[in-house]
């Protein structure tokens, strides 16, 4: 069935990361690589989407790549390593990684990416399983205005909290944020008159201090 829907590569389908099947059940084609564990591969599969023998063959066959892998050097492999998304770069690619990375690696691949006309997007996923079945995960985005409002629909599918963090890098930056500001808005904080102490206390604008009060401590 024709679709006029971005097609969508996923890599790292595990418990976060299986929330994806909510982009199978909207309407948008998906194409998976394991990350370790086989069941949630085998349940969307089993749903509609297919899957990838490399990263580069999933690069091939999408539009948007998420990347929900477990930290800096995963992400540096799924894009740079052996049969990597790199190896199937073309103009137009978008390569959004979810991850909890760190700046520097963010930065090395957005800047590494750009020359072969590849976006590389930072959008941090919080919360916890049982919402990202729900499809109802947040999402920090670090992208300029245009990026983000393109992107915002595909983000629609499986988050509920949907937040522009700021220019390229301004996701992955907020990460570390997001246990303080959670623990500055419990009990131990409750002497704090108003929701704009509490935000003043963490120093981030609104938009995003509201949105570390529906994330669990990281």
């Amino acid at each position: 069935m024709a679709t006029t829907h971005p097609r969508i590569g996923f890599i790292g389908v595990g418990v976060i990361g299986h929330g994806i099947e909510n982009l199978v059940t909207k309407g948008f084609p998906l194409t998976v690589r394991a990350h370790r564990n086989r069941v949630p591969v085998e349940d969307l599969i089993a749903k509609g989407a297919k899957e990838a023998t490399s990263n580069a063959e999933l690069a091939r066959d999408a539009d948007i790549v998420f990347l929900c892998v477990t930290g800096a050097s995963q992400v540096e492999e799924a894009v740079f390593g052996a049969d990597g998304l790199a190896k199937a770069a073309r103009k137009g690619l978008t390569i959004i990684d979810t991850s909890t990375s760190e700046p520097a690696t963010t930065t090395k691949m957005r800047e590494a990416l750009a020359p072969l006309g590849v976006r590389f997007i930072d959008a941090p996923l919080a919360r916890t399983p049982v919402e990202a079945e729900q499809g109802r995960l947040n999402i920090m985005v670090g992208a300029d205005d245009a990026t983000f409002a393109e992107l915002k629909p595909v983000f629609a599918a499986f988050c509920e909290n949907i937040v522009h963090a700021g220019p390229a890098g301004h996701g992955i930056r907020r990460v570390p944020l997001i246990p303080v500001c959670s623990r500055c808005s419990s009990a131990r904080c409750s002497k704090a008159a108003t929701y704009r102490d509490l935000n003043s206390r963490c120093r981030m604008p609104q938009r995003i201090f509201a949105i570390t009060r529906t994330s669990p401590n990281r």
